[in-house]
Order: structure tokens, then C-alpha cells, then sequence
């Protein structure tokens, strides 16, 4: 926490060391990281910034004519011309230039108590991996950020590395350590984890490096872990080195590790810096000393030497010789200690049950007992190995063989038994068949009843159909008086859209593609219509017609309609953002908006059709048709009515197909008063509170 310390090798073997080696004005910074760039320059992670160390020159980085300030946890080169920081606030890509390092990229988590970066680094294809200490991780490809699919426990990462075969391993706080092996897609599956069932010490990870021999060490919160891997990639062994073995540093800290020239590695932890020589590690091949020393009942306290289940007793342990239980005494406990002279403390154990479910060894485990149940009859033969502090297992197992007999119920004559009960059975089964035919008519009446319920059902979904086709009013008149009568409404406001060059966009697609494209425009321009309270009246070919104030009259009516013309074109201009994205044609319309009076009604006899007729209709068409692109055209009388409320840019009169000249506005947008942001084209919680509180709301019967 209070700077850094340089270790010059001298030649005797020794070392000098040299504190703060960086400028006073440095010296006391919380130091979190350290990375060697290709030109020997230093680059030096703190709680103050980031600092470079040329030589004996120490200098900040600058961005953008800035000293760089932020809590620095992880530093990463991105070929020769990028940079990234990791932070507490989050990762950042600075580009380099003539003019030093500016702002490109930067990703963070949606909460700032989970944007602290632990690790960075590049793997094999190009991506930039971003781990989190107190969430989970992305990558960075193609200039985006990507959320990979991966195990639910691979979060918490206190940091990732790559190993020679471009793999990637990331360390956990609290869920071990996970392999990936990079490929160009990144599946779940690819993950594997390993923890405390292969071996490890502790689930809490705090640092990874291999070693020159290709050993995987993790710095735990409890000492150090040394993994070996066998041909396969596979955990071949773990061997912990804690106070007992002489690591001292307790626990280890995060970004503290270094393989030096020599082959030796370097543990940064709670209590200093911390060496381990593999040229000093003692080598034995002597083998522990293992015996099986007692044979014992899971529950009753039978010496089963002198019992009856055995012939006799073994000469120094009193194991019993040629045991055979019943099968009412099916649980055993077999105790055995190994002898480590050297690390008694260090002696581990696997067992396996030859003739139980399968004949695999055990997980290693220190526990020196094993309690065997539910035995089913048969000879078992018991093997017991032991590993000591040289990891030398025995080459010869201990083993123990005994017998569990069968019980009454599964002799011959107990089964012929059995197989007459079940005759027996059997026939009463028949003659009870015989009373099932008695039920039948009420079988029979069960399936006129749910057939009445299919019926009833049926029905109620025709009336929900009926309610998509038609308005809830107009519906339930229809259905209690068996026509619709025709109303009349003085104040609607009437909403035409027609896409413009449809012919030039469908061509080149499929009809499925066309109806597919039609089909997510319009549902969108239906739930646009459902906020804000528009009855949807019909489509004909790619034109949409929608009408505010029917089949419930409303004053307000022409702020929402307008309101929802200027939502629709906020939609499609996100959705043809998308469509450019993925190479499609952009979608392009024409909106109109008139209010007047109109008269509504159901026509037709086989398929009903509601629909609404008047001038207002025509003009609301010919408000479409004199419109501009992607613009809410708005006639001079729906203005009047919403001017107070939409920022809106006269066009003067326009000359209209039948209809001479008409005075026309464009709807810029709303007033910044009554816009969700500064956009304008989606309306706030004001906006629709004033439209949904209509203080002359008249039902249709009026």
C-alpha cells in the first residue's frame, strides 16, 4: 500500500532491494498493477492514475491533455496502437496518436458498485476479455461489446491469464477456478471449473501463473495451490503449500505474481513478497506406510473379531479373517492411517468398493474412515492407497474382503411365493373389470359434460375474436341486438400512413418476407395506437388508418392522435436503423392527421367490417398524400386544436386532389414541457395524464 519495491539479482545469488524507486511525489500511492511494455517501459496501476517508469524517469499518463486519475486495477496492450485501463469505474480504450493517447471505447456494468475491473486481457482470436471483480465478464470484438454465454458461477473473477496453448483460465472469489478453451464461438459448455472436488484448498481465487513446467499455481485465501495436469488437460493432482510448508504470506493478494529469469515464481501477499525455487524442492520416493486397523458395524459396537460373522482374528490389527455378515448388518466402517514421517499432517487417502456401483477410486480426501451402507449381498473386496508430502502414492493397495449375505426375502421360495400372490392378484383384477362395464354409462355422461365445457369454450373464444375484429360497444350491441347502429362524431381526429416506393422496396424480397415486414410494422404501429387510446380502423394494402374519438367521444383526442403520429415515426426510424445495419431496405412513410366530424357503422353480412365515412376522411387522406416523408401533416384545424401543446412549422395553403387549397402544418415535435427527452417525438407522464383525463367523456349510447 505504500508504493513499490525493485529486487536487483546480484550475482552471489542474493538480492538488493530498492524501496519506493519511484519520484517522491509518486512514492505513497496505493499500487494495484504492474505490466512490462516492449520498449522496457514500466507501466505502473495505482489508486491515483496510471504512471510510467522509463529508466529512472517517472511520468503520469495523459488523455486527451489529461492526467489519467482513476482507480487503476488492470492495464492491457491491444497491438501497438490501443490501450486499456480497467478501473473501478469500469474499462476504457484509449487510441494512440502523435499527439499521445485519446478516448475510444468504454464498456462498464449497469451498477456502479459492480464496475470494478479486475482483469483484462487479449486471447487467441482478437478478443479483449473484461472480468469484474464483483460481476461477471464481456468481451470486446469487431468494435463491440458482447456478454458471452457462460456458467452461472463464473462470476466474482479476481483475474483471468493465458496459458501457452491460448487458453484462458479465471480465477473466482468463491467459486474456484474455470478452463476455457478458446475457439471462434464461446459456448457455455466450453467451460470447465475446477474446485474443491479436484483438489483445491479454497474456493476464494486471488491470482493464477504457471510455472516453467507447466503447472497451474493459485494464490488462495488460505496459501498457495499447485496444480498438475495430466496429457489430457485433466487435474492430475493438487499439492497446498500453507504456514506448515513454510509459505508465510498467509494469503495472497490480486495482480501479485512473476515468473523471474531463473524459473522461480513470485507470490505477492498480505505479508510481503514471497519466492518459490523449484530447484529446492526436496525429491523422496519412499512410499507411506499404510494398514487397514479396524473393521467395525456402522451402528453396533461388536468386536467382529470374536464373533460369530468371522473365522478368526488377524495377528496384529484383530482384523476379522473371512467376515460374512447378514444382510440385517449391511454397514461398515473401515478405519486406516498412513505414516508420513517426514509431513504426517500431509497424508491423503482414495478408497474404492470392488463389486459396488462402480469400481472408480475415491476423490482424494484427508479423512482416514470410510463407512460403507446399504451393502447389497455380495463379496466386496475393499482398497485403500495413501499419498504423502512427495506425492507418491502406494504402489500396492491395502485390502480387506468380506461378504454380505442375502436376506429371507430374496431366497427362491419367498419369490415363488410372491409370484402366487401376484396370480392371485391377478384375478381379482379380472372379475373387477367385470363392474367396469356397470360404470360405463357414467363414462359416457362424464364426456357430455366436457364436451358441454369444449362448447362453452369455444364460445368465449369466438367473442374475443369478435372483439378484435370490432370496438368492445359496437361488439356487445351487435351481440345483444343483432346489428350495429350508425353514430355520429363531431370532433375525430382521423390518421392515414401509406409507405412510400413500396414497389421499389418489395422487390427482390419473397411474399413471405413482404408479409413478414408488413406485419412487424404494422403490430407496431398497433401498440403505438394502444398507448394512446386510437381505435385502429383498418389496412389496405400498406396503407394504415387509425381515428381518436371513436367509438368513445373524447376532446382530447387530437393530441393524442397527433402525439402517436410522431411516436410511429420515432419507431421506424429506429427500426430502419436496424434494418441499415443488417443490410435491408429502409422503410419510408407518409403521415397525414385531419379532425372533423364523421359518421361510424358495421357493414357487410358474412364477414363484419367496422368503418367510418365523412369529409374528414377524405381530407385526412389528402393530408397523406401532400405530406413529406417521415412528417406529421397536420391540417389547419387539427392545429388549432394542438398548437398549444406540439412545436409545428406552417407550409401555408397547399392545393389539395378535390379539395382546392388547404392550410397545412408540419408537427416538429412536442414542447420540451411535454416530451419524454429532447427528441421530442415521445410524449411524458404530463402529456398523458392531460390526454387521459377527458373531462367530457360521453359514452357512445349519448
Amino acid at each position: 500500500l505504500g508504493g513499490i519495491t525493485e529486487l536487483i539479482p546480484n550475482r552471489d545469488g542474493t538480492w538488493t532491494v530498492k524501496s519506493n524507486p519511484l519520484e517522491i511525489d509518486f512514492s505513497g500511492h496505493q499500487v494495484n498493477c504492474l505490466v512490462g511494455a516492449k520498449d522496457s517501459t514500466i507501466w505502473i496501476g495505482t489508486d491515483k492514475g496510471v504512471f510510467l517508469k522509463r529508466g529512472q524517469t517517472v511520468t503520469q499518463l495523459i488523455t486527451d491533455n489529461s492526467p489519467f486519475t482513476e482507480n487503476t486495477k488492470a492495464i492491457s496492450f491491444e497491438k501497438d496502437s490501443s490501450l486499456w485501463v480497467g478501473s473501478d469505474n469500469g474499462a476504457t480504450r484509449f487510441s494512440k496518436t502523435t499527439h499521445g493517447y485519446t478516448f475510444d471505447q468504454y464498456h462498464s456494468m449497469p451498477s456502479a458498485n459492480e464496475s470494478e475491473v479486475s482483469s483484462i486481457i487479449k486471447d487467441a482470436q482478437g478478443r479483449i476479455w473484461i472480468a469484474y471483480l464483483n460481476s461477471s465478464l464481456v468481451y470486446f470484438e469487431n468494435n463491440e461489446f458482447h456478454d458471452p454465454a457462460i456458467p452461472q458461477q463464473l462470476k466474482n473473477i479476481s483475474t483471468v491469464i493465458r496459458d501457452q496453448s491460448d487458453n484462458l483460465w479465471f480465477a473466482t472469489e468463491g467459486n474456484g477456478i474455470f478452463h476455457l478453451k478458446v475457439n471462434e464461438q464461446v459456448n457455455e459448455d466450453d467451460f470447465v471449473q475446477i474446485g474443491l472436488d479436484q483438489g483445491l484448498s479454497s474456493l476464494e481465487i486471488h491470482q493464477l501463473i504457471f510455472d516453467g513446467q507447466g503447472r497451474l499455481w493459485a494464490g488462495t485465501a488460505s496459501g498457495l495451490d499447485r496444480i498438475a495436469f495430466d496429457t489430457s488437460g485433466n487435474v492430475q493432482q493438487v499439492k497446498h503449500y500453507g504456514s506448515k510448508d513454510g509459505f508465510a504470506g498467509t494469503e495472497t493478494n490480486e495482480n501479485a505474481t512473476c515468473l523471474d529469469f531463473s524459473g522461480s515464481v513470485w507470490f505477492g501477499t498480505i505479508g510481503g513478497a514471497t519466492r518459490y525455487d523449484p530447484m529446492a524442492e526436496p525429491t523422496s520416493t519412499v512410499e507411506p506406510e499404510l494398514n487397514i486397523t479396524n473393521v467395525s458395524l456402522e451402528f453396533d459396537n461388536i468386536d467382529l473379531s470374536q464373533s460369530q460373522f468371522a473365522d478368526s482374528a488377524s495377528s496384529f490389527f484383530q482384523l476379522p479373517v473371512n467376515l460374512t455378515l447378514p444382510y440385517s448388518m449391511n454397514g461398515l466402517r473401515l478405519t486406516y492411517n498412513g505414516i508420513d514421517l517426514r509431513a504426517p499432517h500431509r497424508v491423503r487417502y482414495q478408497w474404492k468398493l470392488e463389486g459396488y456401483h462402480n469400481d472408480e477410486w475415491s476423490l482424494i480426501e484427508n479423512e482416514n474412515s470410510v463407512t460403507l451402507t446399504n451393502l447389497q449381498p455380495k463379496t466386496y473386496t475393499f482398497k485403500v492407497r495413501a499419498i504423502g508430502s512427495n506425492e507418491q502414492w502406494n504402489s500396492e493397495p491395502e485390502t480387506y474382503q468380506f461378504t454380505v449375505l442375502a436376506p429371507f426375502w430374496m431366497k427362491w421360495w419367498f419369490i415363488l411365493i410372491c409370484a402366487l400372490v401376484v396370480i392371485a392378484v391377478i384375478r381379482f383384477i379380472i372379475k373387477q373389470r367385470e363392474r367396469i362395464y356397470i360404470k360405463r354409462e357414467e363414462k359416457l355422461q362424464e364426456k357430455v359434460d366436457e364436451r358441454t365445457i369444449q362448447l362453452r369454450q369455444e364460445k368465449e373464444r369466438s367473442d374475443e375474436l369478435l372483439l378484435n375484429i370490432l370496438p368492445h360497444e359496437t361488439a356487445e350491441e351487435l351481440k345483444e341486438k343483432g346489428y350495429a347502429s350508425v353514430q355520429r362524431y363531431e370532433r375525430v381526429s382521423v390518421l392515414f400512413t401509406d409507405f412510400v416506393g413500396f414497389t421499389n422496396i418489395t422487390e427482390g424480397i419473397t411474399h413471405e418476407e413482404l408479409v413478414r415486414s408488413l406485419d412487424e410494422h404494422f403490430r407496431m404501429f398497433d401498440e403505438v395506437m394502444d398507448k394512446y387510446g386510437i381505435e385502429k380502423i383498418k389496412t389496405i394494402g400498406d396503407a394504415y388508418m387509425a381515428a381518436g374519438g371513436i367509438p368513445t367521444r373524447t376532446n382530447t383526442n387530437p393530441l393524442a392522435v397527433v402525439a402517436a403520429g410522431l411516436e410511429m415515426i420515432h419507431q421506424l426510424k429506429a427500426l430502419n436503423q436496424t434494418k441499415e445495419f443488417n443490410g435491408e431496405k429502409a422503410w419510408q412513410l407518409r403521415l397525414g392527421i385531419h379532425t372533423g366530424s364523421v359518421i361510424s357503422g358495421v357493414v357487410g353480412k358474412n364477414k363484419f367490417a367496422f368503418d367510418i365515412w365523412g369529409d374528414a376522411v377524405n381530407t385526412a387522406a389528402r393530408m397523406e398524400s401532400s405530406g413529406e416523408v417521415m412528417k406529421v401533416n397536420v391540417s389547419g384545424s387539427t392545429h388549432e386544436l394542438v398548437k398549444d401543446y406540439f412545436e409545428c412549422t406552417s407550409r401555408g395553403k397547399i392545393k389539395a386532389k378535390n379539395k382546392g387549397e388547404i392550410e397545412m402544418y408540419f408537427v416538429d415535435r412536442l414542447k420540451p414541457a411535454f416530451s419524454e427527452d429532447e427528441t421530442g417525438f415521445v410524449a411524458n407522464a404530463t402529456f398523458m395524464a392531460l390526454v387521459s383525463k377527458d373531462e367530457k367523456n360521453i359514452s357512445m349510447a349519448n
